[in-house]
């Protein structure tokens, strides 16, 4: 046990980094999840029932921008906690393509399985 104790690991584990890390991609799932309800809504309005289609276009574009506003949060946010771990900053625009590349990728499987 001494050997774990003091390890890597274990120093990510108390200053509590995993926990950040789930956060964060927990945070951006949901983010991700609401820009594909947004996008669906803008691109086939008249598949939602009750509500007419410009209101449905309205609310979707005004769930694109909240998502689109929340995943800035979440990667500033992201960014910051790299920062105290001392990552170099050459490597953020990097980060940040693949945050959004990854958040395109789940609004594609969202409206594949919307589809089928």
């Amino acid at each position: 046990m001494k050997y774990i104790k003091n390890t890597y690991l274990e120093e990510l584990f108390e200053k509590g980094v995993t926990k950040a890390i789930f956060d964060n991609r927990r945070n951006f799932l949901y983010c991700s999840l609401f820009l594909a309800i947004g996008t669906q809504a803008v691109v086939t309005p008249s598949l939602t029932i009750g509500i007419s289609e410009m209101g449905v276009v309205i609310s979707g574009l005004i769930l694109i921008v909240i998502s689109l506003l929340l995943m800035v949060l979440n990667i500033l946010e992201g960014i910051h906690d790299l920062s105290k771990l001392g990552i170099h900053t050459y490597i953020y625009p990097f980060i940040i393509l693949i945050y959004f590349l990854a958040a395109m990728r789940i609004v594609v499987f969202a409206w594949g399985y919307r589809l089928h």
